[in-house]
């Protein structure tokens, strides 16, 4: 019997999707430390279990869930922005903003609950936050992601080679750095010649997962654009 049991917390797989190529990349995947206290300890009905921590429109068509992603740089946070603030990051600045809610209405209540639920993945024995109770303060905080790639993508003329390409490296550019890897101590052991091998392969993979990546964020980036310039225009 034992051999058909798993630990939920390996079993459960968590991602933050920004882009479709997030779906299936396992570099993005991360997994939670307290699922007892949503399964319990042998669920028979996961989905059963999941129901009243889940939205209850989710998706479940990956199809119609990469169709939403289109609108992910353009979501302003609920709230009235407090504060901002830049973080240097392995070489890149990284901008946050940050939000105080003043009006819990229905639908932040919806979008905030949803939140909460990494509250019981992570802390033992959390309870959800009460919006009742007026001693709460909630606060959000937002990393403000690839504003400055749209409005140079609109600045850029595309119909010159040269100023394309040196735009689409200043955009892979930040989409390596997560990447950038040291030898390992295993590679540091080996041969300089079994090390340039193996540094080479992982560097025409890595260009290949570069280019998907822009490719799929070039377009994204269009739609913000265009809608940028209907709103203007209106």
């Amino acid at each position: 019997m034992e051999q058909y049991i798993v630990s939920s917390n390996s079993a459960l797989e968590l991602k933050l999707v920004r882009k479709p190529s997030d779906i299936n990349d396992p570099k993005v995947a991360f997994y939670p430390d307290m699922t007892y206290q949503v399964f319990g300890n042998m669920p028979d009905n996961i989905m059963e279990k999941l129901k009243d921590y889940i939205t209850p429109n989710f998706y479940s068509n990956i199809d119609v869930f990469e169709k939403c992603l289109e609108d992910e740089p353009s979501f302003k946070p609920f709230g009235n922005q407090l504060d901002q603030f830049i973080l240097n990051h392995i070489e890149e600045n990284k901008k946050f903003e940050v939000y105080v809610i003043e009006d819990e209405n229905t639908e932040f209540k919806e979008y905030f609950n949803q939140l909460q639920t990494f509250v019981l993945w992570y802390i033992d024995s959390s309870n959800i936050i009460d919006f009742d109770d007026s001693k709460w303060k909630i606060f959000i905080m937002k990393q403000v992601r690839r504003v400055i790639e749209i409005i140079l993508l609109k600045i850029t003329n595309r119909q010159n080679k040269d100023e394309y390409e040196k735009y689409k490296k200043f955009v892979k550019t930040r989409l390596n750095w997560p990447f950038q890897k040291k030898p390992t101590k295993l590679m540091l052991a080996m041969p300089a010649e079994e090390v340039e091998k193996i540094q080479k392969a992982d560097s025409i993979v890595k260009l290949e997962d570069l280019d998907i990546e822009y490719n799929e964020l070039e377009p994204s980036y269009d739609k913000v654009i265009k809608r940028l310039e209907i709103s203007i225009t209106v």
